[in-house]
């Protein structure tokens, strides 16, 4: 059994109770993380015989050191930023049908988001929409240097193209709309939303050259070389030749580890369970003999120290606030399609007397308590063009706040977050441009609508994908006067969070 492996028990032993399951950045990641993950896939591989699983078992084990596993390669630890990131939006803004989000949020992903929601939040009737947001330059990058860490906007290539870089786009499509409901057919008749973004100020992608110097620091810190020289005579004191005995011992504790990991079920918890066992075997060893004790304090505190500076770059890139500004040309519904048959509506379907309307959102976000996130909207939308039936062109003024709250893991699901929204809107004239019927009811009142929203994000490990759940209360709605409270849900998927992965 490979030293450095019993040198990093031992350490565990004394530490991993204070250590959370799978941890944020900077709080440290979870030790046997990448170790569990290669045996349960081994384990469950039908190919492989019992002999080979037992010796991918030793060489999974054998790679193991102290300071890879106490400490964050630039690659994985970029991919642990990426994966707890509470500040994209992936889906369509809330007044597009289908939209499961209240109030937008600063970031958008930097390859390809892909959003599937059902759900209406300004709107009178429920809607299914499906979003594509792209960066196309990180996107195109990535495609052809297949990395995500190689599209980060680092290169000399990048520099020139950097406000290019800024810029992102979105299509949202109304699968309702057209000749055949429920059928996607992403063509302009379809189209209910299309924005562009740029970033007036964001630095929260950990790829960004501004972090590029600190990495290099890092990587090379004092404190990085002293864990690994410390690990190194801690391992070389447990297996001192002059010593037999204690060896022996060792030796002994970490083949009977291995020989339960081999019996073991191919799940997480039955894996580490084995792992910090076996640590605990191993400290009460070390806990009789004062030179081992006092090696394991001095890795101890230089692991700790290594922590500190990598939580510094960490809170650098977590708590940078987010400034940006966003234009969407939002194509209203008819309301054949708004109102739902048989309510006789004033204006047929298709009716192109509907204007189309131009939305300005300018959006903040900044760290809040903690690991929290709070995002502040402010939009204005106008009408396309103006009508005898319109006063001016600006339709509505909005402002809105929204707190992300990431919350404790689920074993193997992942960290979900919960989500806490509010927006006011003022509608300066009816809501479509024209006035028309809903039910026999004459549907043209301006007036201020209020929402409210709470929205659950269930993670699905870390694929990329989550599944918001939300409900929502809406003091009126854009064409109704009376309150409604609705449930809403959807499928998102963050490209950045897969080709992230080291």
């Amino acid at each position: 059994m490979p030293r450095a492996l019993t040198s990093l028990l031992a350490l565990v032993a004394g530490v991993h109770s204070c250590l959370p399951s799978r941890a944020q950045p900077g709080e440290g990641a979870e030790i046997f993380s990448e170790m569990i993950q290669h045996i349960i896939r081994q384990k469950t591989n039908p190919a492989l015989s019992r002999d080979e699983i037992r010796k991918a078992i030793q060489q999974q084990l054998a790679r193991s050191n102290v300071f890879a596993a106490f400490s964050l390669g630039k690659e994985e630890f970029q991919f642990l930023v990426e994966t707890y990131r509470l500040d994209k939006q992936i889906g369509a803004g809330s007044a597009s049908g289908g939209s499961t989000t209240l109030v937008s949020a600063g970031s958008v992903p930097s390859l390809l988001g892909l959003a599937v929601e059902t759900g209406a939040l300004l709107r009178s009737a429920s809607g299914n929409s499906i979003t594509f947001r792209t960066n196309p330059m990180g996107l195109a990058k990535a495609l052809v240097k297949q990395s995500y860490q190689a599209s980060g906007p680092h290169t000399d290539l990048e520099r020139t193209l950097r406000v290019l870089r800024r810029f992102s786009i979105a299509a949202t499509f109304d699968t309702s709309r057209g000749p055949q409901p429920g059928t996607l057919r992403a063509n302009y008749k379809q189209l209910s939303e299309f924005s562009t973004r740029v970033d007036l100020w964001n630095r929260r992608d950990p790829r960004h050259p501004a972090y590029l110097a600190r990495w290099g620091q890092f990587l090379r810190s004092t404190p990085g070389e002293r864990l690994a020289n410390d690990s190194k005579k801690l391992s070389d004191l447990i297996h001192d030749t002059s010593n037999p005995d204690l060896e022996s011992k060792a030796d002994a504790l970490a083949e009977a580890a291995a020989d339960k990991l081999l019996a073991a079920e191919a799940g997480q918890e039955a894996v580490k369970k084995i792992f910090l066992e076996y640590a605990e075997a191993l400290a009460e060893m070390i806990r009789h003999d004062e030179r081992l004790r006092d090696a394991a304090r001095r890795v101890l505190g230089s692991w700790r120290d290594y922590v500190r500076e990598q939580k510094q770059i960490y809170t650098a890139v977590a708590n940078s606030p987010i400034v940006t500004l966003e234009y969407a040309l939002v194509r209203p519904p008819s309301p054949a399609a708004t109102t739902g048959p048989g309510t006789g509506p004033q204006t047929p379907a298709g009716n192109p007397s509907l204007p189309d309307l131009s939305s300005f959102r300018l959006i903040y976000s900044q760290k809040f308590i903690d690991t929290s996130e709070v995002t502040l909207n402010a939009a204005l939308s106008l009408f396309n063009r103006t009508l005898p039936t319109t006063r001016g062109s600006i339709r509505d003024f909005q402002v809105g706040g929204r707190l992300d709250i990431p919350l404790p893991e689920i074993q193997r699901v992942g960290k979900g977050s919960l989500t806490f929204s509010g927006l006011f809107v003022r509608l300066r004239q009816q809501p479509l441009g024209v006035p028309f019927l809903v039910s026999g009811r004459r549907i043209d009142q301006a007036g201020n609508l209020g929402l409210f929203q709470v929205q659950y994000s269930i993670p699905v490990r870390d694929t990329g994908v989550r599944i918001p759940l939300s409900f929502a209360y809406a003091s009126r709605t854009e064409l109704l006067m009376e309150r409604e409270i609705r449930g809403n849900f959807g499928l998102t998927f963050d490209l950045d969070k897969l080709f992230a992965r080291p």
